[in-house]
């Protein structure tokens, strides 16, 4: 009996056509599910049984889940961030956890230049007064040239954004449990503490995983810290931002005004940051371009099929070494 592969990214939608053609010259069934938003928690433990991998949505995939589908050998996320599912409990199952590492990283990068230059142009507030009929700027403006540009992480998209901001004639600075010499030799980038980057940054860019150790890293002591013509860019995971503490920096001038991307809450119910004109927002779609879908796609596919053909994926989290 051939293996069964349920796809439940939205991210995909429109490829299945691609993804059924894929998996059945590999040998294996796609038992494809369409889905707008995210599936309940019941029609997942009802759709995983008998699935041998699994491209997951943003729905929490657990151990109940994992044993509900206790076929499983793979589950791939169509982007980065894998704080949604149990990996330890995967790990334990013997389970292969996959992402997309790189797949959408020039597009996170480019969504948080975005950010930094309607934050520097003001060209937001002037569009929306353009729009309504009034002549009139967005107010005092500067130039990213020879600001300095604090990143948070130094995986592909923190290095990806830092040659982008290079280009720009920013100076960069990291902050990361890694560091990588090369890179840092080849482009002039320092590794710094997370204080220091927090003090003399023009602008903080997240560009780091979640985990247990940094939810809330930048709270009420960050934001203390940082200057007050800064302006802090999230782009990553909204947790990693303590909300209170942002609402009450902007509302306090500790800082000149921040870029967001990710949120404790998604979709948000209620938007603490609606009333700041000093705060660009978007709906954690950063990584979402023509482009980083098509590659996360190939990737996605790819982990999944490798996986259960005993072979190393791409990219995966929690296993070393899986060949059977």
């Amino acid at each position: 009996m051939k293996k069964k592969i349920l796809m439940v990214s939205g991210k995909f939608s429109g490829y299945e056509e691609r993804a059924k053609a894929y998996f059945s010259e590999q040998g294996f069934d796609l038992v494809e599910y369409k889905i707008n938003g995210r599936m309940s928690s019941e029609d997942l433990k009802d759709k995983v049984k008998g699935v041998s991998g699994l491209i997951a949505g943003p729905e929490e995939i657990s151990e109940e889940i994992m044993d509900i589908a206790q076929k499983l050998e793979v589950i791939c996320v169509p982007g980065v961030g894998v704080d949604h599912i149990d990996v330890k409990g995967a790990t334990k199952r013997g389970i292969a956890v996959c992402n997309c590492a790189g797949s959408n990283k020039d597009a996170v990068a480019e969504m948080v230049l975005a950010q930094m230059m309607c934050l520097s142009t003001k060209v937001h507030i002037a569009n929306k007064n353009m729009h309504e009929g009034i002549w009139k700027s967005g107010g005092q403006r500067f130039e990213l040239k020879g600001k300095t540009l604090g990143v948070v992480g130094a995986g592909n998209i923190g290095k990806a954004l830092a040659q982008k901001a290079i280009g720009l004639g920013m100076q960069i600075l990291f902050f990361d449990v890694y560091t990588d010499e090369n890179f840092s030799k080849k482009y002039g980038v320092r590794y710094t503490s997370l204080d220091e980057l927090l003090r003399v940054s023009d602008f903080v860019s997240l560009n780091c995983p979640l985990d247990e150790k940094n939810i809330d890293l930048i709270s009420y002591e960050a934001f203390n810290i940082m200057k007050s013509t800064a302006f802090l860019i999230n782009a990553a995971r909204g947790k990693l931002v303590n909300p209170e503490a942002l609402v009450d920096a902007l509302k306090n001038k500790k800082i000149a005004g921040a870029g967001l991307d990710a949120y404790h809450e998604e979709p948000m119910t209620v938007n603490p940051y609606k009333e700041f004109d000093n705060v660009i927002m978007t709906p954690h779609s950063a990584g979402s371009t023509i482009e980083s879908k098509y590659n996360a796609f190939m990737m996605a596919i790819e982990n999944i099929s490798t996986v259960l053909k005993g072979n190393e994926p791409i990219y995966c989290v929690n296993l070393q070494g899986i060949r059977k």
